[in-house]
């Protein structure tokens, strides 16, 4: 099993771009049902997990050698990358401002698939997300009041939200409810799933 897991380098650095290739290729012709497309699916899927496994290793040695270079040691000696490492507050509050941007950037992708596509399932999901992020902003905006407000406005915001959140499965169960019931399925052009 490890050496299905872990083949040799030559295997690892040859079969994962010549099946991404390949499904590339399939996607592209419209060949999906083919019987060559069912190989291909299979190498993609068996290259990502061989990938996958050989990532952390592949990462820390990529970390340990750039750890090292001379702008790394700089960047890692400023003030606000040790204050991310060492502030709890502040490393959360990073967390949020990311979230809400991967939250608005993935809601518009899509929004914009949804329009293209003409899906009232994407453009839901668009609507979701952007909820999502509008309820990261309000984290954000009673973060910044606590100091002015106190820290039991803090924690009054941080229960609107989750009953916001509790509140917004609500409409996605009934568009699941619907779309399971009404049996509706959309075929979409595979891209849209790795993006």
């Amino acid at each position: 099993m490890r050496k299905i897991l872990y083949p040799p380098k030559g295997i690892l650095y040859i079969l994962p771009p010549v099946a991404f290739a390949a499904l590339i290729f399939i996607f592209a012709a419209g060949k999906q049902e083919s019987g060559l497309a069912y190989p291909v699916y299979f190498m993609s899927a068996y290259s990502l997990v061989v990938l996958a496994a050989a990532f952390p290793k592949c990462f820390n040695r990529i970390k340990n050698m750039a750890a090292d270079s001379k702008p790394v040691k700089r960047v890692s000696s400023s003030s606000v990358v040790i204050r991310y490492k060492t502030d709890l507050v502040f490393r959360g509050g990073f967390s949020i401002y990311k979230g809400m941007t991967v939250n608005l950037l993935y809601a518009l992708f899509r929004l914009v698939t949804g329009i293209i596509y003409s899906s009232v399932w994407f453009i839901s999901i668009s609507v979701y997300y952007f909820v999502l992020g509008g309820m990261r902003a309000y984290l954000i905006y009673g973060c910044r009041r606590k100091n002015t407000l106190g820290i039991k406005y803090e924690y009054s915001c941080y229960r609107k939200v989750g009953w916001m959140l509790f509140l917004l499965n609500i409409p996605m169960g009934g568009m699941i409810w619907l779309m399971t019931k009404t049996n509706s399925g959309f075929s979409y052009p595979g891209y849209v799933i790795y993006l």
